[in-house]
């Protein structure tokens, strides 16, 4: 097997693109870190750059253990270079993220899980010990903190995922996964778990990180517009397009009916009633609209057509009202 990282005389990770080709100076022992037996770099000019085994013989090298070692190694190692050159090691997790922008003139907020929390676990722990003992368990890499006593669990995970044992001890505890060599090339500065596979268990829960579109947010809402002629729709836009309807002249009403997702609204328009009941808020606010479902001539409901007009012995839309010189408001306040 050919691998690009073995460990030194001291225990410690070395890459071989790290390596000079130089002649004079005798080369350092290496050893594999999947077998621990000995390997050698190659730096040749024109192959690619790798440590391969010196003698195999019965020799079994395992490329799980390989990763597993190598980045428990490169984790503990790497905080404790941050912590001695007092610079940070990141732990950056996804967060949620929610808007405010809209929230005092629609009651609407977004959130989403794209946002990003960046933790500097040299702010928090003090010490990372491999294959750390702790209440009754074994972490892989334990960080812990002299002074205040918290503690978290970094467990690397290849093919084996935290056992339900350890998960439901309480500890908090951080599953990274690393499946390929290419994975331990990031580790070094930090944990970014936009880039690994990864699980938390026994953390506390998280504010919303606060963030601001300025205005351009294209989640969609919902909401129902009155205008001079007595006409009224559900209109589905960005708040932006919704403030743009609502602050136009012959825009005489409007309320927000709530979110919209992928062109549905939410929670009650996409039933046949919807319009219906927002008509009826307009109508109780007192706004001048002219609906169909409103005069005394209007029949059955229907899918298509909401009303079946008696007078044109049809079906209708709901704003023919508008136009309509035989259109009497019957009183109704139930449909």
């Amino acid at each position: 097997m050919q691998y690009r990282y073995a460990t030194d005389q001291h225990g410690v990770v070395v890459d071989v693109l790290s390596l000079d080709r130089g002649r004079g100076a005798p080369m350092p022992v290496f050893a594999c870190a999947g077998c621990s037996g000995t390997v050698v770099p190659v730096l040749g000019a024109t192959r690619e750059r790798h440590f391969r085994h010196k003698a195999t013989g019965d020799r079994t090298c395992s490329k799980e253990t390989y990763l597993h070692r190598l980045a428990k190694t490169l984790v503990a190692e790497s905080f404790r270079a941050a912590m001695n050159e007092e610079r940070p090691y990141w732990l950056i997790l996804e967060a949620q993220q929610v808007c405010r922008h809209w929230e005092k003139q629609f009651g609407f907020t977004c959130e989403r899980e794209s946002g990003m929390r960046r933790v500097d676990l040299t702010r928090y722990f003090d010490t990372a010990r491999i294959e750390a003992g702790v209440e009754g368990f074994v972490a892989d890499v334990l960080f812990s903190s002299s002074r205040t006593g918290d503690r978290l669990l970094a467990e690397i995970v290849v093919s084996h995922e935290c056992s339900p044992e350890k998960v439901a001890s309480g500890l908090r505890i951080l599953e990274i996964g690393v499946h390929e060599e290419v994975d331990l090339t990031l580790l070094p500065t930090g944990i970014d778990t936009r880039r690994y596979w990864y699980r938390k268990h026994n953390f506390k829960p998280q504010k919303p990180l606060e963030a601001s579109c300025r205005g351009r947010c294209n989640r969609n809402i919902a909401a129902f517009h009155v205008f001079e002629s007595g006409k009224s729709f559900i209109k589905v836009g960005t708040p932006r397009e919704i403030a743009a309807v609502m602050r136009a002249e012959k825009t005489v009403h409007s309320h927000i009916i709530g979110n919209a997702e992928h062109g549905i609204i939410t929670p009650h328009l996409a039933a046949g009633s919807g319009y219906h009941l927002e008509a009826m808020k307009a109508l109780s606010a007192g706004a001048p609209i002219k609906c169909c479902t409103f005069c005394r001539y209007a029949g059955s409901r229907t899918y298509e057509k909401p009303v079946f007009c008696k007078i044109k012995r049809s079906e209708v839309g709901v704003n023919r009202a508008a136009t309509c010189e035989a259109y009497r408001p019957s009183g109704r306040t139930e449909f």
